[in-house]
């Protein structure tokens, strides 16, 4: 017989549940940039557009293919649904990118 656990505020903040649950969401996509310059080039505008949204990104990527997580530079704070579409539009901007997936929000913490 399984009891359900009840947590107090400072638990469920602590564990990052219910209204302290944290939201992000992965994206991935093709890269077509050769050149070192102008991968530093992207990246760096990349990484100046999410910071502008007030998120953080994770990264990695080899042969042209480009998996990132975003979520929020806050300590409790989520990405918006507005944030997803803002970052989804601003790549579909770059020419040099194709294959764009913009996955749902999730839980950082707990999927």
């Amino acid at each position: 017989m399984s009891k359900a656990t009840v947590h107090n505020r400072r638990q469920r903040k602590k564990l990052h549940l219910a209204e302290f649950a944290v939201q992000g969401f992965d994206l991935s996509c093709q890269v077509a940039l050769k050149e070192e310059a102008e991968l530093d080039a992207f990246f760096k505008s990349l990484a100046a557009f999410i910071h502008s949204q007030q998120l953080l990104i994770w990264a990695d990527g080899d042969a042209g293919q480009l998996s990132a997580y975003v979520t929020s530079n806050q300590r409790y704070g989520s990405v918006s649904d507005d944030n997803r579409k803002a970052i989804e539009a601003w790549l579909h901007t770059k020419p040099e990118l194709s294959e764009i997936s913009i996955g749902a929000l999730v839980d950082t913490y707990y999927g």
